[in-house]
C-alpha cells in the first residue's frame, strides 16, 4: 500500500515548480524526482515485464499460426547448399509471362545477384534420376524448412531446390522465372526425372507456384500448394460476393488441365474458403487429377512431413 503525499504547508510554494510545498519542504514533482532508483526501476521493469511477456504471446501466436514458420523456417540439420548460376531458362522472359502465364508485371531481375538453395537426399541408393521440387517461399530463405520434410523427400528421391529472395514482396513474374530458371540448371547438374518436376509453395508462394504451372505446364508436372492458392477467373465467394482472379487465362489450359493439383490448407487458416473455392472452381473447368487436403485443426502453417509424404505419394500415383 503507497503512503499518502504529505499534507502542504499553508502559504508556502515551490520556486521551481509554483506548487505548495509539504511538510519535507518539498512540493509534489520535486518529491517525485527525488525518488529512489528502485522505486523508478519497478515501473520501469514493470512495463519491460508486460513488453516481453505481450511481445512473447504475439511471436508465439505468430509462430504457431505459421506467419513466423511459414516464411523463413529452415531445417538445421540438413546439408543444403547455396548456389548461383549464369543462365536463365529461356521462358524465363516478358513474353511468355505475358503470354503464357497472364502477368503483365515489368519487374525484371539480374541473375548475378541471386542465389538458390539446393538439397540433395543421400543414401537412397536406388541411382538413376531423381525427380525434382522447385520451392516458392513467402520469405526470403529458399531453404527446406524442417529436417523431417528433407527424410520425406528422401524417401520419394526428389531434390529440393528454392530461390532466396523471392518473397511475397517480389513480383510474380520473378518468381515464376526464378522457378523455371531453378528447373533449367538443375536439370545441367543433376539427372532429372522430366515427369516428376512438381513446384510448390506456402502462403503467397503456393499462389506463385500455382501461377507457374497453370501457365507453364510444359515444365511443371504438378505442384504442391499449401495454405494459398489463386485462379485466372472470379469464384463464388460467401455472401453472394466473389473472389478476384488474380491473373489472366493461361495460354495452355488444356495441357494444365492434365496436370497434378495437390491443394492443402488448414481448417482453421484464414485462407481455407477461398482454397476450397479454387479447389472448386478447377473441378468446374474439367482439372480432374486434383485433390483438395485438408488438415485438421491447423491454421495459417506449413503442413507436417507426414501430410507432405501422403501428398507426395499422391503425386507419384498420378
Amino acid at each position: 500500500m503507497h503512503s499518502p503525499d504529505p499534507e502542504p504547508l499553508p502559504g508556502r510554494r515551490c520556486e521551481r515548480h509554483d506548487l505548495a510545498l509539504g511538510p519535507d519542504g518539498q512540493c509534489v514533482l520535486c518529491r517525485r524526482d527525488a525518488a529512489p532508483p528502485a522505486s523508478r526501476g519497478r515501473v520501469v521493469g514493470l512495463a519491460a515485464f508486460l513488453v516481453v511477456v505481450l511481445g512473447g504471446a504475439g511471436a508465439y501466436f505468430a509462430w504457431n499460426e505459421g506467419w513466423l514458420r511459414g516464411a523463413d523456417a529452415t531445417a538445421e540439420g540438413l546439408p543444403q547448399t547455396r548456389v548461383q548460376w549464369k543462365e536463365r531458362h529461356p521462358l524465363d522472359a516478358p513474353g511468355p509471362m505475358r503470354e503464357r502465364a497472364g502477368l503483365d508485371e515489368a519487374e525484371d531481375y539480374d541473375l548475378a545477384a541471386e542465389s538458390f538453395q539446393v538439397f540433395v537426399p543421400e543414401g537412397d541408393g536406388a541411382g538413376g534420376a531423381r525427380g525434382l521440387l522447385v520451392w516458392i517461399s513467402p520469405g526470403s530463405s529458399g531453404e527446406v524448412p524442417d529436417d523431417d520434410w528433407g527424410k520425406v523427400l528422401g524417401k520419394h528421391r526428389l531434390l529440393w531446390v528454392g530461390a532466396n529472395r523471392s518473397g511475397n514482396e517480389r513480383a510474380v513474374n520473378t518468381r515464376v522465372g526464378l522457378a523455371l530458371t531453378a528447373v533449367e540448371n538443375m536439370k545441367r547438374d543433376h539427372e532429372i526425372d522430366g515427369e516428376r518436376i512438381w513446384v510448390g509453395g506456402f502462403s503467397g508462394g503456393a499462389k506463385s507456384a500455382l501461377r507457374a504451372l497453370l501457365g507453364f505446364p510444359d515444365v511443371f508436372r504438378g505442384g504442391v500448394f499449401c495454405g494459398g492458392a489463386d485462379y485466372f477467373r472470379p469464384l463464388p465467394a460467401p455472401g453472394g460476393r466473389r473472389w478476384r482472379s488474380g491473373f489472366g487465362r493461361p495460354q495452355l489450359l488444356p495441357a494444365a488441365r492434365q496436370r497434378s493439383m495437390a491443394l492443402v490448407v488448414g481448417t482453421e487458416d484464414f485462407n481455407f474458403t477461398h482454397v476450397s473455392a479454387v479447389h472448386a472452381g478447377m473441378g468446374e473447368d474439367g482439372f480432374d487429377d486434383r485433390r483438395l487436403f485438408t488438415v485438421p485443426g491447423i491454421g495459417h502453417r506449413l503442413p507436417s512431413a507426414e501430410t507432405l509424404d501422403e501428398v507426395l505419394t499422391w503425386l507419384d500415383e498420378g
